[in-house]
């Protein structure tokens, strides 16, 4: 059980990283902070939907071929660095 912990704390730290990329004013400490304190259901729903974007995007990419998933990890790298 404390490996399944210590993984949703991980997921939530990506999430919060994600999201701090994209909220204006708003460091990833603070998201993180945020995510822990909604409720159980509310957290996996922001956490799935984020995730869920990220794969479908890298699905997308990848119907492109080698180029596309290239495009996709340069761009990840460029918004997340």
């Amino acid at each position: 059980m404390a490996t399944l912990s210590r993984l949703t704390g991980h997921v939530r730290r990506v999430t919060a990283f994600v999201l701090s990329r994209f909220v204006p004013d708003a460091d990833m400490a603070q998201l993180d902070a945020w995510l822990a304190s909604l409720p159980t259901a509310r957290r996996w729903a922001i956490t799935g939907s984020v995730l869920g974007v990220l794969l479908i995007l890298a699905l997308i990419a990848a119907a492109f071929g080698p180029l596309g998933l290239a495009v996709y990890f340069v761009a990840i790298v460029l918004i997340f660095r």
